[in-house]
């Protein structure tokens, strides 16, 4: 890290300063010891602004920041008031006003940034050893402690935001961080035919944690978040989300066992497989479908389901696999609490078939570790299917329309939400 500047006293004000201030350094992270904070661990940094201090308002601005290849400029405003013992009245409001020509994601990897002791001992966590304690703690920029001392309003506009290679479009957020309730008031990302929108909360409690968000994600190419983890891979599809979830839980580990609301997801690949996202429906989708199709080779058309979740037990209102071959319905429950899964997807083909063993699969175990296979009564189902079907696949095909096999009519409805 380096710091630089030049103080000047300005004329008729002996209590003004103007400083001239350059900060450069490798991570920001290695500024945590030295202010007491728990800064993430993003860089190489580099800031250059006027600092000003006058009648307890300290200003830096125009304010030039660059970490990365992304750049900022704007402003701070820090307004310090006294009370009669001249003792600094807390919080402090900080409002910061940034702007971006173009904002590189790639540049705040945040996966490995670890919450502090200090926050760990907020959530009330026990640890399963009593390590010694350290000689400094860093201070949980989430947490109550912080939230007592500033109270921050943050403003960000960004003309360009880039993930990788990938040009998304312009972004806004509204952030705010009052009375220990930590609010992203809107977040606003514009993408070639469609947009992502989140807002929601997270507030450390006396007795654990709380958080509530809502997301939405309409005509999204999930190839952009394929290409986070995977930087060479092509993929492409579009994806579309409605997401609203809020729990209480006594810390932030344990948010996901206790999650209520809704969660909508409607997917169109042009190519699905295991291991791209580390994303176990994505896996578990991948694995069922050759039980599912028998091997014969078929397009998945659309992927749509619908969960109502209730303190961590999600249930589906709608499951629909489509494919070129068949078409698949699915009932069942996952439970975020022991991580277990237990659900049945039921095929069905989509041009009536002489002898057709379209059965039903069970998936069971944990969502890690899930194992996929028949039950009894399906396997004696398909039986009686595959004899009767002499008898009932021609008065199917003259009586029924078969099901189109890109799907389009079933896929366009089952995501009707989308364009509520």
């Amino acid at each position: 890290m380096s710091f630089s500047g030049e103080i000047q006293r300005q004329q008729g004000s002996g209590k003004a300063i103007l400083l001239d201030t350059h900060i450069s350094g490798s991570r920001l992270d290695k500024m945590s010891r030295v202010l007491n904070y728990d800064f993430p661990p993003i860089g190489p940094y580099r800031l250059h602004g006027a600092l000003h201090v006058e009648n307890g308002v300290i200003s830096l601005g125009p304010l030039t920041a660059e970490v990365g290849s992304s750049s900022l400029e704007g402003s701070v405003r820090i307004t310090v008031e006294t009370d009669e013992a001249g003792k600094i009245a807390l919080p402090v409001p900080v409002t910061i006003d940034l702007k971006s020509p173009i904002l590189q994601l790639d540049d705040f990897h945040l996966t490995s940034w670890q919450r502090s002791a200090a926050a760990s001992q907020t959530e009330k966590e026990v640890p399963t050893e009593s390590p010694e304690k350290p000689e400094w703690a860093y201070a949980d920029l989430l947490g109550p402690e912080f939230a007592s001392k500033v109270e921050t309003h943050l403003e960000v506009a960004v003309n360009e935001v880039v993930s990788g290679t990938d040009r998304l479009g312009s972004g806004t957020l509204k952030f705010n961080n009052v009375g220990g309730k930590n609010t992203i008031e809107s977040m606003r990302i514009e993408v070639p035919g469609g947009y992502v929108d989140m807002d929601g909360f997270y507030q450390p409690l006396h007795d654990g944690v709380a958080t509530s968000f809502t997301l939405n994600m309409k005509q999204f190419d999930y190839g952009v978040l394929v290409r986070r983890f995977s930087p060479q891979s092509g993929v492409k599809g579009i994806m579309n989300v409605s997401v609203d979830l809020s729990a209480t839980a006594p810390n932030t580990s344990q948010l996901s066992e206790h999650l209520s609301g809704n969660v909508r997801l409607g997917v169109v690949p042009e190519d699905m497989a295991s291991g791209i996202l580390d994303i176990w429906a994505v896996n578990i989708l991948a694995a069922a479908l050759p039980a599912l199709s028998k091997g014969e080779p078929s397009k998945i058309n659309c992927l749509v389901t619908d969960f109502a979740l209730e303190d961590g037990l999600m249930t589906p209102r709608a499951f629909l696999l489509d494919t070129t071959k068949m078409r698949v319905q699915g009932t069942g429950e996952i439970d975020l609490k022991n991580q277990s899964i237990n659900f049945k997807m039921r095929p069905t083909p989509k041009s009536p078939q002489f002898f057709s063993l379209a059965t039903p699969i069970n998936i069971t175990g944990t969502i890690r570790d899930f194992h996929i296979g028949v039950s009894a009564g399906s396997v004696i189902g398909t039986a009686f299917r595959f004899v009767s079907s002499v008898i009932t696949v021609p008065l199917q095909k003259i009586l029924t329309n078969n099901m189109e096999p890109d799907g389009a009519a079933a896929c366009k409805a089952s995501m009707a939400w989308v364009l509520e």
